[in-house]
C-alpha cells in the first residue's frame, strides 16, 4: 500500500513502504523546525525538516533536497548521522 505522499506543485508521487528496512526507534517528541533525517525508498534516508506534528504522531517534513513536502509516520524519522538498525 501507498505510504508516502511527495510532490510540489500539485503533482503527486506514491511510493512503496519499505518491507525490508528496519527504522530505528522514533525520535522522542520531534518538534517543528528540527532538522531530521528522513526514509525514502531503497533504504537511503535524505534530510529534511519537520514542519508539522500530527496530533497521531505523524510528521510533516521538508524535503532539504528540492523542498517538497512529505507526511510521514514518526518511525521514518531519525536524528541527523543516526545509523539504521541492522
Amino acid at each position: 500500500p501507498p505510504w508516502l505522499k511527495r510532490g510540489s506543485g500539485g503533482a503527486q508521487r506514491t511510493e512503496r513502504h519499505p518491507s525490508t528496512c528496519r527504522a530505528p526507534a522514533p525520535m522522542a517528541a520531534p518538534a517543528v523546525g528540527d532538522a531530521v533525517e528522513a526514509y525514502w525508498q531503497d533504504d537511503t534516508w535524505l534530510p529534511a525538516v519537520v514542519t508539522a506534528v500530527g496530533d497521531d504522531g505523524s510528521l510533516t517534513i521538508k524535503w532539504d533536497e528540492d523542498g517538497s513536502v512529505s507526511e510521514v509516520p514518526a518511525d521514518y524519522v531519525r536524528l541527523p548521522g543516526d545509523a539504521a538498525v541492522a
